[in-house]
């Protein structure tokens, strides 16, 4: 941390999960309050600046516990002074981010999927598929 903050520079922890049930089991009703009071104090006691989630994938069933848990993990954020950083990403779901992007300083949009899958590699990317999208040579 001091690394980062020596130079100018924000760090977040990124709470992540790919195709699990640990999101939908802290977030549910009964778990949200502790799940949030553990992130915060980790990120206080650690000094990280803020929080990003990495909710994979966000299925429908699961629109507004996310929604809940984003909004409540703000107001947790925003108690702190200064208030702290809160970000996510997504691949999809526009609408629900439209719901709570109020409640983000930025969303982080995971385009790696859109492409399909490829075997070949550019420098640093797959090669898209999408007709009429930017393909590189």
């Amino acid at each position: 941390m001091t690394y980062a903050h020596n130079a100018g520079l924000k760090a977040l922890i990124s709470v992540a999960e790919y195709d699990g049930a640990g999101f939908p089991s802290a977030t549910g009703p009964t778990n949200r309050a502790v799940f949030i009071n553990s992130l915060t104090n980790f990120m206080a006691t650690q000094g990280y600046d803020g929080i990003d989630i990495d909710w994979e994938p966000l299925r429908t069933a699961e629109a507004s516990q996310y929604t809940n848990f984003i909004e409540e993990l703000r107001v947790a954020l925003d108690a702190f002074n200064p208030p702290r950083l809160l970000t996510a990403a997504t691949a999809r779901q526009p609408e629900w981010f439209a719901v709570i992007q109020e409640d983000l300083d930025q969303i982080n949009l995971m385009t790696y999927g859109l492409s399909g899958f490829s075997t070949v590699r550019g420098p640093g990317i797959g090669r898209l598929k999408l007709p009429g999208i930017f393909r590189p040579a």
